[in-house]
């Protein structure tokens, strides 16, 4: 015995589901990432422009063809501008971004005053966005003098992480006052 049956194929518009950052300041010299991870069926195909330019796979510019994103290799002040992703199949979605190159040492995230229990950690932030061709120091002073110098010897107790983050263990009353 023969049926008669009816397929419906159903599509989903091209969607990005995370697409760059509004304003994304980044060190010159450096690599970046931008993100643009799209859903729809058939599954849509990434590009980029940037200020309006579309952008080809390079050895400047790669394009993951799994998530979209896109790597820019040792960022520069021509890199900086607007970035757009697009994200097409019977349908088209964009998400935009800005990039913005910092040549000059730039402290983006800095310490904030803090109140902590005595013997308690502390992390006070300092995220740094810099010339990354040129070597970077961060020093951190309490009361204006450079910890690890005469008067603040170097410890276990207290130390910054690699992103330039002073860690204090075990807090004490001595570590009052004002660190920068």
């Amino acid at each position: 015995e023969y049926k008669n049956v009816i397929i419906n194929l159903l599509t989903v518009s091209a969607k990005i589901t995370r697409g760059p950052k509004t304003d994304q300041m980044v060190s010159k010299g450096s690599v970046v990432t931008l993100h643009c991870e799209a859903e729809g069926y058939p599954r849509p195909r990434v590009l980029w422009k940037m200020n309006g330019t579309e952008i080809k796979d390079s050895d400047k510019y790669k394009v993951n063809v799994k998530t979209g994103a896109l790597s820019i290799m040792n960022v520069d002040m021509t890199d900086e501008g607007s970035y757009e992703c697009l994200a097409k199949n019977h349908g088209e979605d964009q998400a935009k971004g800005n990039l913005i190159v910092k040549s000059t040492t730039t402290i983006t995230d800095g310490p904030e005053d803090q109140q902590a229990v005595i013997f308690s950690s502390i992390l006070m932030n300092c995220s740094v966005v810099a010339d990354m061709t040129q070597n970077l120091t961060v020093m951190w002073k309490k009361n204006n003098i450079d910890l690890g110098r005469v008067g603040f010897p170097r410890s276990d107790r207290i130390d910054t992480d690699e992103n330039y983050a002073l860690r204090i263990k075990n807090s004490t009353f001595g570590d009052s006052g004002e660190q920068i």
